[in-house]
C-alpha cells in the first residue's frame, strides 16, 4: 500500500520536485506552503510522516512542529536550510524524528524517510506484542471461572462460592500413579458400553417375543400335570380349532407379518452386536492411545526440564558478563527472553501430560479404581479371573483379550 507524506515548505519548485521523484517510490505527497491548515490536513488526509521546513511565512517550522506534537505522534522530519547544531538539538528536543539540513540529497531524504516508517512499524509491533499477553489476561480468567463453576455443579455446590486454592504446574504436581495390571473389568463402568450392552439384552428380549407370537395361545396342561381340555379336543368337530377359532387362525392368516417381524428383530440384535463390538474396539483404543500419550508427553516433560536447566545457566553468565563490562545488555535481554520461553514450554508439557491422565480417567470409566474390589463379588468372595490385565503396550495383543471379555461379539 502507498505511503502519504505530507510536505510542508514554501519553495514550490522544490515541492514539485520532491512530489515527482517520491511519486516514482509509491508515495503520495500532499504539500502546503505554510502552517495555517496542518492540523486539518493530519484529519483529512492522514498522511504517514511530515517533511517540514523551518523558515516558512506566517509562522515557522518549530512553532508548527510544537502544534503537531499536541495532536499527534505521526514522525516529522526537518528539512530546512538552517543546519547548525543548535538548530538540530532544539529541533529534535522539539519532537522531530530526524533532521537534514539542505541542500541535501533526494537519496538521502528517501532513505531518512524509510529509516524513520520502519522504526515507527516496529516500535508499533513491540507495543501490539507487550500489550497482547496482557490482554489474554481476563479471557483466561473467564476461562478459570467457567471451569470452576462446572466444578462446583458436579459436586453439588454454589458455582458462586466454589473456589480453589491458587497453585503452579511449576511446582510439586504429584499425579496419581497408574497401577500394573488393571483390569479390562474396570471399562464396564463406562456409560457408553453399559449402554450398548442394555439395547443388546433388549434386542434379545425383542427376538423371544417376536417367536413367540408366531405360536396360538392355547394351553398344554392342566392342573397336576394332566393333559390340558384344550389339547385334547384340539381337532376334534366341536373344537374351536376345527370351527376355526380366531385365537388359533390369527398366527396363520398373520404368518408372513409375524415373520417378518422376527427377522427384523434378528437384524436388529445383529446390528447392536456389531455396534457392541465397536464400541468394546473403541474403548480399548482410547485406553491405549492416552497411555501413550501420558508416557510421551512425559518425555517431553522431562527433556523441557533440562531446557529450563540450561536456560538459567544461559542467564547466569549472561547477567555475570554484562556486569563485568563483557558483553552488552542486549545478550542478557536474549538469554531472558529464552528463559522464560522454555519455562513456559515446560507449563505446557506438563498441563498436556495432565490433560492426557484426565483422558485416561474419563477413558477408564472413572478413574482406576480398586482391582481387588473389581475382581470380587459382592459378597467378598473372589470372582474367578476371566479378563486379562488391561493392556499397557501397544505391543500387547488386542484380539484374544476382546474375545475372552466379550465372546458374544464375534
Amino acid at each position: 500500500m502507498d505511503k502519504r507524506l505530507l510536505i510542508i515548505d514554501d519553495d514550490l519548485k522544490l515541492v514539485e520536485l520532491l512530489k515527482e521523484y517520491l511519486g516514482g517510490y509509491a508515495f503520495q505527497v500532499h504539500s502546503l506552503p505554510d502552517g495555517s491548515g496542518v492540523l486539518e490536513a493530519l484529519r483529512t488526509e492522514l498522511p504517514d510522516i511530515v517533511i517540514l521546513d523551518i523558515m516558512l511565512p506566517r509562522e515557522d517550522g518549530l512553532e508548527i512542529l510544537r502544534k503537531i506534537r499536541t495532536q499527534s505522534a505521526i514522525p516529522v522530519i526537518m528539512l530546512t536550510a538552517k543546519g547548525e547544531d543548535s538548530d538540530r538539538i532544539v529541533g529534535l528536543e522539539l519532537g522531530a524524528d530526524d533532521y537534514l539540513p539542505k541542500p541535501f540529497n533526494p537519496r538521502e531524504l528517501l532513505a531518512r524517510i524509510k529509516a524513520v516508517l520502519r522504526r515507527v512499524k516496529a516500535e508499533g509491533s513491540g507495543l501490539a506484542a507487550g500489550v497482547e499477553p496482557e490482554a489474554t489476561v481476563p479471557v483466561i480468567q473467564q476461562q478459570r471461572r467457567q471451569t470452576l463453576n462446572t466444578m462446583a455443579i458436579l459436586l453439588a455446590q454454589n458455582p458462586g462460592e466454589f473456589t480453589l486454592a491458587h497453585g503452579s504446574l511449576t511446582g510439586k504436581v504429584i499425579p496419581p500413579e497408574i497401577p500394573v495390571g488393571l483390569p479390562s473389568a474396570l471399562l464396564d463402568r463406562r456409560p457408553d458400553v453399559r449402554r450398548t450392552e442394555a439395547d443388546l439384552v433388549a434386542a434379545n428380549a425383542d427376538i423371544g417375543r417376536a417367536k413367540a407370537a408366531m405360536f396360538p395361545t392355547i394351553a398344554l396342561t392342566a392342573n397336576g400335570g394332566y393333559t390340558s381340555q384344550h389339547l385334547s379336543t384340539l381337532i376334534t368337530p366341536a373344537s374351536s380349532f376345527y370351527n376355526l377359532s380366531a385365537t388359533v387362525l390369527t398366527p396363520i392368516f398373520r404368518g408372513g407379518a409375524l415373520w417378518g417381524d422376527y427377522q427384523r428383530t434378528k437384524a436388529r440384535h445383529e446390528e447392536l452386536l456389531n455396534s457392541y463390538h465397536q464400541v468394546i474396539i473403541t474403548t480399548f483404543r482410547e485406553v491405549e492411545d492416552n497411555l501413550e500419550a501420558i508416557r510421551r508427553q512425559g518425555q517431553r516433560e522431562r527433556i523441557k526440564t533440562l531446557e529450563v536447566a540450561q536456560a538459567e545457566k544461559a542467564y547466569r553468565i549472561s547477567d555475570l558478563r554484562y556486569r563485568q563490562g563483557l558483553t552488552d545488555y542486549i545478550r542478557v535481554l536474549d538469554a531472558d527472553r529464552t528463559l522464560h520461553t522454555s519455562r513456559n514450554d515446560l507449563v505446557q508439557a506438563r498441563l498436556d501430560r495432565l490433560n492426557a491422565l484426565v483422558a485416561l480417567y474419563r477413558a477408564l470409566g472413572g478413574g482406576f479404581g480398586n482391582s481387588q474390589e473389581a475382581r470380587q463379588s459382592p459378597g467378598g468372595e473372589a470372582k474367578p479371573e476371566k479378563t486379562a490385565p488391561l493392556p499397557l503396550s501397544a505391543n500387547d495383543e488386542r484380539q484374544p483379550l476382546v474375545k475372552e471379555k466379550y465372546p458374544d461379539a464375534f
